[in-house]
């Protein structure tokens, strides 16, 4: 293989010293100049042909090459019928296209092979939020495997591996991040209108959103009379959803009906802190609020993180029916 790119390099650049060269000898031609000399390489001649007035040629070190322009410098000793055609003689503006000619040519080579890659890069979309995988159930984390008796995950025979998704529900999408705040503001049975690239064709599918198996629906009590009933807050350890960090229980879902709601705690919220104790996972959230309520308190302080800013939520318990 490295025999095959050194090859490759000396080929490439043989090429492109001919085709810087021949800018100069074009344009040379052009205005009527005299070119006795057109060669590729330096050193030791390895091949040449003559063609007309113009010697043509491979010489032994691949390092340049150049073209013989009769008349370059005042000091040349040019003959009297070949004067007229001397570079010397020309005028400024034709010198001035003969010596940028070559260089010229390298924009050229630059354009075409930039036109060449265009052309020949895939017509399929490929994006960041692009489908990898199609999963037969929804579970908690990657790759964990499909519990006994699952239900189907709303993705199948509705995605594809390779699906680009560009829009959720009207709203462009560039990053798997975006996509994830998106789907995490919705509940689960919601149907989502995502709009996808397959194959180059645009299409709009429309799947049920379903609730994450580790989420968690919990009741502060049996007596939490009627102010609303439960707490409505769905909590997964940050570590089992994608993008929360590696600390404390995220709000996956907030009934909008319940406590927490009420109480401003948002869906996507980070539950860092509840009654000056850290929580990892969901049952220890629920341990802290029972335990609270069964000390008498009112309220039980939690500290949440959402994006980079954190707050403090007084957590207050439902009066109990009269």
């Amino acid at each position: 293989m490295m025999t095959i790119g050194i090859l490759a390099f000396v080929v490439a650049l043989l090429v492109s010293v001919m085709l810087h060269e021949a800018g100069h000898f074009v344009t040379a031609k052009l205005f009527g100049m005299k070119a006795t000399q057109f060669f590729v390489g330096f050193g030791t001649t390895l091949w040449s042909r003559q063609r007309g007035e113009t010697e043509y040629g491979v010489k032994a070190i691949p390092a340049g090459g150049f073209v013989k322009i009769i008349g370059m410098t005042p000091l040349e000793d040019v003959p009297v019928e070949d004067q007229p055609r001397a570079f010397i003689n020309k005028p400024g503006w034709q010198r001035f296209i003969v010596l940028i000619a070559g260089s010229t040519m390298h924009f050229i080579i630059a354009l075409v092979l930039l036109l060449i890659l265009l052309l020949g890069w895939p017509s399929v979309l490929h994006g960041a939020s692009q489908v990898q995988t199609v999963e037969n159930c929804v579970t908690v984390s990657a790759n964990e495997p499909c519990p006994a008796g699952a239900a189907l995950a709303p993705a199948v025979g509705k995605f594809k591996p390779n699906d680009v998704i560009t829009a959720v529900n009207g709203e462009a999408i560039v990053s798997p991040k975006e996509l994830a705040m998106k789907i995490s503001a919705m509940k689960p049975g919601d149907s989502v209108k995502v709009s996808i690239v397959r194959d180059g064709k645009e299409q709009t599918l429309t799947p049920k959103l379903a609730p994450l198996p580790g989420e968690k629906t919990f009741k502060v009590g049996r007596d939490d009379g009627k102010v609303g009933g439960t707490f409505g807050l769905q909590l997964a350890p940050a570590t089992d959803v994608g993008g929360a960090g590696n600390e404390g229980v995220v709000v996956a879902g907030v009934d909008p009906k319940g406590l927490g709601a009420e109480q401003g705690i948002r869906q996507g919220d980070v539950i860092l802190e509840i009654a000056g104790k850290r929580v990892s996972e969901p049952a220890r959230v629920k341990a802290a609020i029972d335990e609270a309520r069964k000390d008498g308190r009112k309220a039980v302080l939690m500290r949440l993180k959402s994006g980079e800013d954190s707050r403090f939520v007084a957590l207050a318990f439902p009066k109990k029916a009269s």
